[in-house]
């Protein structure tokens, strides 16, 4: 077993030069291609406008917005995130009004300038009537546009020509069409249309080394898989704190051969042994120890999708084989001591709507 690399320090940087060669170590840390990295920040809705390589391989810092996705995608915690988020804030000044992150680096798509344009100036009223004319094609001085109109009656109302309101409707009307077909109806952002083939399928992530978070809802809860002493100090699947550079957290998905889309789950213990995530029993509540890999078939596990993709990717249940038709997945539960311990259990039951797997280096 190699010894793991230290994740990058932010507080070494003296200077956005600094800040910017280390998010290139930070890349190189997480284990993610370039490719896979912009890939997986898209989907959250975050773009870098002239892609990750060329931001990486830049001399100036990106958005705030950018650099927030891009840490977090890395693979960073909370806590670990803020502390870069701190050097940047540190090195850029405070943060100025960003736009919609999801633009990110795109200033002309953003939200617009801080102070909105001083309105133009309102047009002169037009000269009145010479004596003998009827009055009747003469306009009223009237307030700001924008000002209500009386409610006490018609008689503070100009009437608009159809003329000069059609050229605002059509403004509108082609706006409200482009503004449809950008975005879709009811305020859902579009999304392309999935072939009927493609519709509702996720495929399992590959094979690999990860970090493995269980989620109760749709937000990050800090906590992966790790490997811990039970009471007898035996080695046991359970849940922890996230620590970055912590080889117990990180887990191998490693195919089972001659049986699609099946997993043994892979971890080091603390003495060195590279074993397998093990059920004791089908009974449920059945903790899941670490044991030595073979052809046990209570080291096999499948991956499926668990509803909607969150921020950070796809959510999956971790179900046993074994016990697969009977509606079993692998959940997380307290222990008699306090701490959070992997269990077979109902899927409806498991307090885990699903886990995030994110690439990670080898420990």
């Amino acid at each position: 077993m190699t010894a793991p690399r230290a994740v990058p320090q932010p507080e070494e940087a003296r200077g956005p030069a600094d800040l910017l060669d280390l998010m290139r170590r930070l890349q190189q840390w997480s284990g993610l291609p370039l490719s896979e990295l912009e890939e997986r920040m898209d989907a959250d809705g975050v773009v870098a406008p002239s892609g990750i390589d060329a931001l990486l391989g830049g001399s100036t810092l990106p958005s705030r917005g950018l650099v927030t996705s891009f840490v977090t995608t890395c693979g960073l915690v909370p806590e670990e995130r803020e502390r870069w988020l701190r050097v940047y804030d540190r090195l850029c000044g405070p943060a100025a009004m960003e736009g919609d992150k999801r633009v990110a680096g795109r200033p002309a798509l953003n939200l617009g300038p801080a102070t909105a344009p001083a309105p133009p100036p309102a047009p002169s009223p037009p000269p009145a009537p010479e004596n003998g004319s009827s009055g009747r094609h003469a306009v009223q001085p009237s307030g700001p546009r924008h000002r209500k109109t009386s409610s006490h009656g018609p008689t503070g109302r100009r009437p608009v020509s159809l003329l000069v309101a059609a050229p605002a409707i059509i403004t509108v009307g082609v706006v409200v069409s482009t503004l449809t077909g950008v975005f879709g109806g009811e305020g859902e952002p579009h999304r392309p249309q999935a072939s009927p083939g493609t519709a509702g399928k996720a495929t399992p992530p590959p094979p690999g080394w990860y970090t493995v978070m269980p989620l109760s809802d749709g937000e990050r809860s800090g906590d992966c898989l790790s490997v811990l002493p039970d009471d007898r100090l035996k080695p046991q699947l359970a849940q922890d704190k996230c620590v970055a550079e912590d080889s117990l957290q990180r887990i191998r998905l490693a195919s089972v051969p001659d049986s699609a889309g099946t997993f043994q789950l892979k971890a080091w213990t603390a003495k060195g042994e590279l074993w397998c995530a093990t059920l004791d029993t089908e009974a449920e509540r059945s903790p899941l120890h670490m044991r030595e890999c073979g052809d046990d078939p209570l080291q096999r596990f499948g991956l499926t999708p668990a509803g909607k993709p969150v921020k950070g990717g796809q959510l999956y249940r971790i179900v046993p084989q074994a016990t697969r038709d009977d509606g079993m997945c692998v959940g997380v539960d307290i222990r008699e001591t306090g701490g959070m311990e992997a269990i077979h259990a109902a899927c409806g039951r498991s307090g885990v709507r699903g886990y995030l797997f994110t690439p990670a280096a080898e420990p």
